[in-house]
C-alpha cells in the first residue's frame, strides 16, 4: 500500500475536511479521521499508515490482506479496524504487542477469516468488542483459544461475536470464564453438545446479558436447555432473542428446588409422604394438603434453610437473585400461587383440593409474556 492509495481511501471526507488549497497528499491523508480501503485487492498494509496519524476508523475488509502489519501503536485515535473477509491466519499478523500496543483501539472485525488460533491481543488492552465469525477452517477443526491472550482483554472485553467456528470442546469453552467483563456473548451455530458445557462461562462471567446459541446440538436434543441456562446464570437477560423475566427465573429456580427435594425424600424413602404434598386425594387428604401449601407460601427463601448438600450452584447463586427480586418487586412466585384453569380442571377430577386462583395471575401462560 502506498501514499496514493491512502489519499483515494481518504477521499470521503465531509464538506468541511476536503482537500485544502496548496495542503500536500500527505497533509491530507494526517487529517483523515474515516479510512476506506475496502475491496482495493490489497495484500498488505505496510509502515505507510503511520501518516494518518487522526484515523479513527480503518475500512480493510474484502482484500486478500495475509500481512496486516502496520504502525498501530502510533495511531492513538484509532478506534475501529475492520478486516473481515480477508486471509488472516493469525493476530500475529497485526503485529500487535505489549510493547507496541494499539492503545485505542475498542472494536476489531476478523469475520471471515483463517484463524484457527486466537492470540495475540496482548497488544489491545482497552479492546471491547471482538469479532471473529465463520473463520475458514480445516475440515473437521475448531477454533482455539489462547489463555495469555484472553487474559489481556478480559477486564475490557464486552462483546464477544463466535459463530461458526465448530466449538465443541468444552476445555476451550470454559477459556471464555476469563473474560469476566463479557455481556454479549454470540456462539450461534457452533457444536456445542451440551448445555452444561457452558457452566464456567454462566458462572463466571456475572456481567453477561446477552446469549445466543442457537443452531448448536444443544438446541436439538435437550428439550429445557433453556430452562438450564437460565438456572446457571443469575444475569441473563435475553437468551437468543428472547427476553428472561424476573418471573420466568423465580418460577424455575423454585421448580428446580422442588425436584432436588422429591429426589431427596425419594432416596430417603418418604416418597409416600410426598405423594400427598398438594393436598389429599379423597376427602381425608384436604388437611394435609393444606399444611404443605402453607409452608410452599413464603415468599422468602432462607440459604441457611436449604440442605447443604442442595446447595449446588445453581441454588447458592439463584436464591439471592430470587429474593432481590420478590424483595423489590413485591411478587410472591410461590409454585402454589400459579394457577392455570386447563390444569386446576384436571385436578379437581381427581379429587386433589386446590385453593382458589389469585388474580393477579389468571393464566400460566401470561406469566412469560
Amino acid at each position: 500500500m502506498d501514499l496514493e492509495t491512502l489519499y483515494a481511501g481518504s477521499s470521503e471526507l465531509t464538506k468541511h475536511q476536503r482537500k485544502r488549497t496548496g495542503e500536500t497528499k500527505e497533509e491530507y491523508v494526517g487529517r483523515a479521521t474515516h479510512i476506506h480501503l475496502e475491496g482495493k485487492d490489497l495484500t498488505s498494509v505496510g509502515n505507510i499508515l503511520s501518516v494518518a496519524r487522526r484515523v479513527e476508523a480503518l475500512y480493510l475488509q474484502d482484500n486478500r490482506i495475509t500481512d496486516a502489519t502496520a504502525p498501530y501503536d502510533k495511531l492513538l485515535s484509532l478506534t475501529h479496524l475492520y478486516l473481515q473477509r480477508n486471509r488472516l491466519s493469525s493476530l500475529l499478523t497485526l503485529g500487535l504487542s505489549a510493547s507496541t500496543p494499539a492503545l485505542s483501539l475498542r472494536k476489531l472485525y476478523l469475520d471471515q477469516n483463517a484463524i484457527e488460533h486466537l492470540h495475540g491481543l496482548e497488544g489491545c488492552p482497552g479492546l471491547e468488542e471482538l469479532h471473529i465469525s465463520n473463520q475458514r477452517l480445516p475440515p473437521g477443526r475448531a477454533l482455539t483459544f489462547d489463555v495469555e491472550s484472553l487474559m489481556a482483554v478480559s477486564n475490557s472485553l464486552k462483546i464477544l461475536m463466535c459463530t461458526k467456528n465448530n466449538l465443541s470442546d468444552p476445555t476451550e469453552l470454559a477459556k471464555l470464564a476469563i473474560l469476566r467483563r463479557l455481556e454479549i456473548l454470540n456462539l450461534v451455530d457452533n457444536n456445542i453438545e451440551s448445555s452444561l458445557d457452558m457452566r464456567p462461562i454462566l458462572e463466571r462471567c456475572g456481567r453477561l446479558q446477552k446469549l445466543d446459541i442457537a443452531g448448536n446440538p444443544c438446541c436439538k436434543v435437550e428439550p429445557k436447555f433453556r430452562d438450564t441456562i437460565i438456572l446457571l446464570s443469575d444475569s441473563i437477560a435475553n437468551l437468543d432473542g428472547k427476553s428472561v423475566s424476573g418471573k420466568e427465573r423465580v418460577f424455575l429456580l423454585q421448580l428446580h428446588m422442588r425436584r432436588l427435594q422429591r429426589q431427596k425424600q425419594k432416596e430417603e424413602g418418604e416418597s409416600e409422604d410426598y405423594a400427598e404434598e398438594g393436598g389429599g386425594v379423597g376427602g381425608g387428604g384436604g388437611g394435609g394438603g393444606g399444611g404443605m401449601m402453607a409452608g410452599r407460601n413464603k415468599a422468602h427463601i432462607p440459604l441457611e434453610e436449604i440442605d447443604p448438600k442442595d446447595r449446588d450452584p445453581i441454588i447458592t447463586g439463584q436464591v439471592r437473585s430470587m429474593n432481590m427480586i420478590m424483595a423489590g418487586q413485591g411478587f410472591n412466585a410461590s409454585p402454589s400461587k400459579i394457577h392455570d384453569n386447563r390444569f386446576a380442571a384436571g385436578r379437581e377430577n381427581r379429587g386433589i383440593n386446590l385453593p382458589p386462583p389469585p388474580k393477579v395471575v389468571k393464566n400460566f401462560n401470561t406469566m412469560f409474556s
